[in-house]
């Protein structure tokens, strides 16, 4: 009797489930009125939340300087690099446009970063320059302190640690 009576309520309940659905069960395709879909899953706009970030960039007089930058979240070291390559008017950037990364890790303060090409043709003053950039603003994100950047396409490897600010 106890397990007809757990049957019953198993199948009330599925029933009363099946009713509740807000999808039609047929696989015909039928116009929505625009009315009808929530706020924002037309355009995309309930998909994609932003957060203002401290990036940094270089001055006039070779300085590194914050600057606030909005950012697509969630933020990741490769969205952090691409805006680093956007400097904003009056300042400059280190970081080539053209940089791809291909796998960023970070494991306690330190970041790991493989990039596709181009570390070695890079000036020596410029990697440290782009360097300086992107530890600095990861260290504000992700409390990064050291930064290993290798380019898988010849194996160079440097390494910058903490730089001051």
């Amino acid at each position: 009797m106890r397990r007809l009576g757990q049957f019953a309520s198993i199948a009330l309940g599925a029933l009363l489930l099946s009713g509740c659905t807000l999808v039609p069960t047929d696989s015909t395709p039928r116009s929505v009125s625009p009315s009808a879909v929530p706020s924002g899953l037309l355009n995309g706009g309930g998909a994609k939340t932003t957060s203002d970030e401290t990036l940094w960039f270089i001055g006039a007089n070779g300085a590194a300087v914050p600057r606030t930058v909005r950012l697509v979240t969630p933020v990741t070291v490769a969205s952090v690099v691409r805006a680093l390559a956007r400097a904003p008017r009056t300042l400059r950037s280190a970081v080539p446009a053209e940089l791809q990364i291909d796998r960023a890790v970070i494991a306690g303060t330190t970041a790991n970063v493989i990039i596709h090409e181009g570390l070695r043709t890079l000036s020596p003053t410029r990697r440290l320059d782009m360097m300086n950039q992107m530890v600095r603003s990861l260290r504000g994100l992700y409390g990064v302190t050291t930064l290993i950047l290798s380019d898988q396409s010849d194996g160079t490897v440097v390494t910058l640690d903490a730089p001051a600010n």
